[in-house]
């Protein structure tokens, strides 16, 4: 039997990590194949890519604040 619940609901605090993710993606990458975290150091990589969406830590509850430099 399939869940209609949300897929956020239920595991704590990822919960609001998925609703912001959910709200920031375009439709088309909200189930993705892969994703990168780049820190300051591959920042170029980004560049090479398609298709790139960049969520700040900022806007991600529970993350640490970013001390890299742009």
């Amino acid at each position: 039997m399939m869940s209609t619940a949300p897929a956020s609901e239920g595991i704590g605090p990822i919960a609001s990590t998925l609703d912001v993710l959910s709200r920031i993606l375009p439709a088309r990458l909200l189930k993705p194949r892969v994703a990168i975290v780049c820190g300051s150091g591959l920042s170029t990589l980004a560049s090479s890519l398609r298709d790139v969406v960049e969520v700040p830590y900022s806007s991600l509850e529970g993350f640490g604040k970013s001390t890299g430099m742009h």
